[in-house]
């Protein structure tokens, strides 16, 4: 055989080995993988049995801690006072108030029970029960005695909590004692159950079996304690929790099995209990011996496969040598052709990018010369005409870089190397930029160029502002180039939201020349127009919509025209954008911080402006009328003038048929003289020195200019640039600086809930403390190990989302070791017992809502002095320290106004602005809870009442919090459906005679709160 033969044959063998190797390493590869897999499936198996037997504990230990808490307080009582008058009475009420328990009962030293919760039972002896002959044969007062389960004479078994009543000397006297109730105890044990083979179990120190569940007839009362159990190696480990693979002997099955001790801390008992979980072993394994026969035979499928293919492979590749031995030549002279032809479009590449970056070059360097000159003399002395042209220079010199850019962009396009960023921008902030194009663009021209926003169009987004504008630039410039008259509309609505994504519809549609349905088809093209005239008559190179519809669709959209030549065009294009994430107690998506709730008048005599103005003022916040004409207005004021009601500002078309927007504006001065004079906004299209010269020539007529077309935020600016907002909602601060007591101290605040947020932060700088505030304990915790020097005192909140208050305090204390860091508890919890678990918790101390200024100021006092300069005192309400008057020291209905005001240190403006909110978040309180209900949500419901518990509390309507706290703790008992409808009939009659009290105050302290429903979160 020739050499050549032989390293052929040689070289086609050798692959063999090779996939014998492959498939070894991935055969080891998924063999390594199910190993691993099998691993973590049990790993995960004990992880989640850990976690359910340790919610049965915790639950299972506060139970016998309530138990013994109602026990210890009836042994105290029965070792004072000795006779059970009205004891019978006082047993049934707890009994019911603890689901837990199915009996309780006294028994007296002879084993005789002389008062319970169920009649029947008394005057029956039990002497022989062990739950007395223990505590009678080992005394001691102080233990907690847990009895082995006995049966009952109906049947079930029962396991009792006894405490032993010491007589005057200290002796034997009796026992108080409780059935632990079997149906409860299985409820809980079935609610952590999530998967059907698996069972829970609770079982007495002493090894016999209390509940299994499911419940498997013949095992209650069995004893687990035989030597070499599971059950009995645990307990003699002494450890809280052991896991273990074993066959368990309670049921015979080989089962994975935890269990764990329940001992709370600081409960003595004579015996625990005990918890266990246990899962079907095949049944965990199950889900993995099916990925083992799906690996597996997917495995051999890939083996045979790669056979069979390796093989037919080879021999095909065998017969391309052979071909390929005849065609060599062909195939060079083919790959030098090709060579030569990609070096040449290479070669034609460079120049061609090349002559772009020396054109923008060369352009961009004079040009930016020109525009920063310009801006340079923009900022000397100018005269109006002199800046007007200064601003058409401006214009001028963009529109020739535009033109510049549109060659660099389709080139880019073409050349796929076009990239769209994904950063945060405000859609608000880019039409008032449009805004001034589209203005100056239009300014020659009998056009109305307006902007309509839907109202539930998202302004915070994610995605490229800057090609967004260039589209919508290119699209509306045109509508406003091709318009000589009539108008531009550029519409935004909303199409949808889904996974932190918002679709927008964009719509620019014009009464221009139109376009004719033979050109439609070709305007997309590059350096084209709709007809060879038009590039004559208004100029442009013919770009601007190719590149449009290339950057629509690198956005995922694509653009639709609809046009009838001398009719107009319509151009649209729908794209999604990110939405950027917000703080949950942030308020609801506006373009501006909550303005003053205004009411306005548009006076407009084109339907589409006016209609479009309308939409902006509600969505706003801002109650709006509408008037055609000036007459109409004139009339329309004249009414509301006759009514007792004005309008806060008139926003007036400068251009109206008829009676024009000045003349319009001198009659309302007129007309209003004897009533409140509004605001007058001018709306023109005209430029700066038009604006300039009208409000030289009619002093005192016009308040402020807005140019069109007009964004949501031009009209907040044009209010806040005449100085009318503001000037109605604050007053001068009259407050003594003596007063402020708590100047220079530093104060960090937790709270979750916004309103409580506003009392708090009013209430602490009224007197002068600095705040800081956080809306969960892990900002909480942040802040102090940001900044643990700088606060004086920490008041804290209890039941937050994302982290509580006691967590936080826990970490603030032992990870960040701020022991001397003074932390108050601020809650609407007020119990004994919810103070001590603040205490426990860390805390400090525990003040109580509605927050009392004086009761704060005193125990702050006793923590922390300031270490802090103290701030400027702040601008307030002038009234803040102005005696009660009449109305105030009577109260009104369902509140207690005169506690209050004083508990707010007189603070109404605080008191009104929080009311008129409180107002509008909370007037369906009862639909809201209801409407939880019905679905499921009782958590979310009770956490509602919660919140709404400490609101009105702050707000002084005692009797409506005293009633949410009632229907809160309602829903966490769960078993009183006719109780719950009654407490909830209640709460909505309570609320609605406070919500309409707090109206009042809304209107009286604040009337600006009254119109603010649509600004609340």
């Amino acid at each position: 055989m020739s050499e050549r033969n032989l390293t052929r044959n040689g070289r086609l063998l050798f692959p063999w080995p090779m996939l014998a190797g492959a498939l070894l390493v991935l055969g080891a590869a998924v063999g390594a993988n199910l190993y691993l897999d099998y691993g973590r499936t049990g790993t995960r198996e004990q992880e989640r049995l850990l976690t359910q037997t340790q919610v049965i504990q915790e639950n299972l230990g506060r139970n016998l801690d309530s138990v013994n808490l109602v026990l210890a307080s009836l042994q105290r009582e029965q070792s004072h006072k000795g006779n059970y008058d009205d004891l019978e009475r006082r047993l049934k009420i707890l009994a019911d108030a603890m689901p837990g328990i199915r009996t309780l009962s006294v028994v007296d030293a002879a084993g005789t029970i002389r008062a319970a919760n169920r009649p029947e039972l008394v005057g029956r002896n039990f002497k022989e029960r062990d739950y007395f002959k223990t505590p009678r044969e080992h005394p001691d007062p102080a233990l907690l005695y847990v009895s082995p389960p006995f049966r009952t004479v109906l049947g079930p078994f029962l396991i009792n909590a006894t405490r032993m009543m010491p007589g005057p000397h200290g002796e034997f006297a009796g026992v108080v004692t409780a059935s632990l109730d079997p149906e409860y105890f299985t409820t809980m044990l079935s609610s952590v159950r999530y998967a059907p083979d698996m069972w829970t179990a609770i079982v007495h120190g002493d090894g016999p079996l209390f509940l299994i569940n499911p419940d498997r007839k013949g095992l209650a009362g069995k004893n687990l304690a035989l030597p070499g159990t599971f059950f009995t190696r645990h307990r003699q480990s002494g450890r809280e929790a052991s896991i273990n693979a074993c066959t368990t002997y309670i049921t015979g099955e080989k089962r994975l099995l935890v269990w764990r001790t329940v001992q709370p801390a600081g409960l003595k008992m004579d015996k625990p209990l005990l918890v266990a979980a246990s899962r079907d072993l095949s049944a965990v394994y199950e889900s993995w011996r099916r990925d083992v026969l799906a690996q597996g035979g997917l495995f051999g499928l890939i083996a045979l496969i790669s056979a069979l293919g390796h093989y037919v492979y080879r021999k095909r590749q065998r017969e391309f040598e052979r071909h390929a031995a005849n065609s060599a030549s062909a195939l060079r002279e083919s790959a030098e052709r090709y060579q030569l032809a990609a070096e040449a479009a290479e070669s034609a590449n460079r120049t061609k990018s090349r002559f772009l970056a020396s054109m923008s070059h060369e352009i961009r360097t004079p040009m930016n010369a020109v525009i920063g000159l310009n801006y340079l003399l923009q900022r000397t002395d100018l005269n109006p005409r002199q800046r007007d042209y200064c601003d058409k220079i401006q214009v001028a010199a963009k529109s020739l870089l535009g033109i510049l850019n549109d060659i660099l962009d389709f080139s880019k396009v073409e050349a796929g190397k076009m990239e769209l960023e994904q950063v945060p921008f405000r859609l608000d902030d880019l039409l008032r930029n449009m805004s001034v194009i589209l203005s100056a663009n239009s300014r020659d021209k009998d056009i109305e160029v307006v902007f309509a926003i839907a109202p539930d169009v998202p302004f915070r987004l994610l995605g490229d502002p800057l090609r967004l504008q260039q589209v919508l630039i290119n699209l509306a410039g045109n509508a406003v180039k091709f318009t000589e008259k009539g108008e531009v509309v550029l519409s935004v609505s909303l199409t949808g939201t889904d996974a932190g994504h918002a679709g927008l519809e964009f719509v620019i549609r014009d009464t221009g020349i139109g376009i004719g349905s033979d050109n439609l088809a070709q305007i997309f093209d590059g350096f084209t127009q709709a007809e060879a005239s038009t590039s004559r008559r208004f100029g442009g190179t013919g770009l601007g919509l190719a590149i449009s519809s290339r950057l629509v669709r690198l956005m995922g959209g694509e653009i639709r025209v609809r046009s009838e030549e001398g009719k107009g065009s319509e151009f649209s294009f729908t794209v999604k954008f990110g939405l950027q994430p917000a703080d949950k107690d942030a308020p609801a998506e506006t373009v501006f911080c909550p303005p003053p709730p205004l009411h306005v008048l548009i006076v407009d005599d084109n339907s589409t402006a006016r209609e479009a103005l309308l939409c902006m003022a509600e969505f706003i916040g801002w109650s709006a009328d509408t008037a055609r004409d000036g007459l109409q207005a004139l009339r329309t004021i004249a009414d509301a003038l006759g009514n007792g009601a004005h309008y806060d500002a008139v926003f007036i078309d400068w251009g109206m048929p008829g009676i024009g927007g000045v003349e319009t504006g001198r009659r309302i001065r007129e007309l209003c003289h004897d009533g409140r004079m509004p605001l007058i906004v001018m709306l023109s299209s005209c430029g700066r020195e038009a604006m300039a010269g009208l409000a030289q020539g009619h002093p005192g007529v016009v308040d402020g200019f807005i140019t069109k077309p007009a964004t949501p935020s031009m009209l907040l600016d044009a209010v806040a640039a005449a100085g009318r907002g503001t000037a109605r909602i604050t007053s001068p601060d009259c407050r003594d600086k003596t007063g402020r007591r708590l100047a220079g101290v530093r104060a960090l605040v937790v709270e979750d809930n916004t309103f409580n947020q506003m009392v708090a932060r009013g209430m602490l700088e009224g007197e002068g403390a600095q705040v800081v505030m956080a809306g969960n304990g892990r900002e909480a915790v942040e802040f102090v190990r940001s900044a643990a020097a700088s606060f004086d005192c920490v008041l804290m909140d209890v039941q937050m989302p994302i982290m509580d208050g006691y967590e936080a305090t826990i970490e603030i204390r032992k990870t960040l070791g701020e022991s001397a860091l003074p932390i108050i508890a601020m809650t609407a919890d007020a119990f004994e017992e919810d103070r001590l678990h603040c205490l426990e918790a860390g805390m400090n101390d525990h003040v109580s809502k509605p927050i009392d200024i004086d009761a704060l100021v005193e125990i702050l006092g006793r923590y922390c002095s300031p270490k802090h300069s103290e701030p400027e005192p702040v601008a307030g309400p002038d009234i803040l320290r102005s005696p009660l008057d009449i109305d105030e020291s009577t109260g009104l209905p369902g509140l207690n106004l005169p506690d209050t005001v004083r508990r707010l240190n007189g603070n109404r403006s605080l008191y009104g602005q929080v009311a008129g909110m409180v107002c509008a978040k909370y007037a369906d309180a009862r639909q809201q809870v209801e409407q939880l209900l019905s679905s499921g949500d009782t958590a979310a419901a009770r956490q509602l009442l919660h919140t709404f518990k400490g609101v009105v509390a702050n707000m002084g309507a005692f009797t409506l919090a005293e009633c949410a706290g009632v229907l809160e703790e309602t829903l966490v008992a769960g078993d009183d459906e006719e109780g719950r409808e009654a407490l909830l009939a209640r709460l909505d009659s309570l609320a609605s005679e406070a919500i309409s009290s707090l109206r009042i105050v809304a209107d009286r302290y604040d009337p600006q709160s009254s119109q603010s429903e649509n600004t609340i979160p």
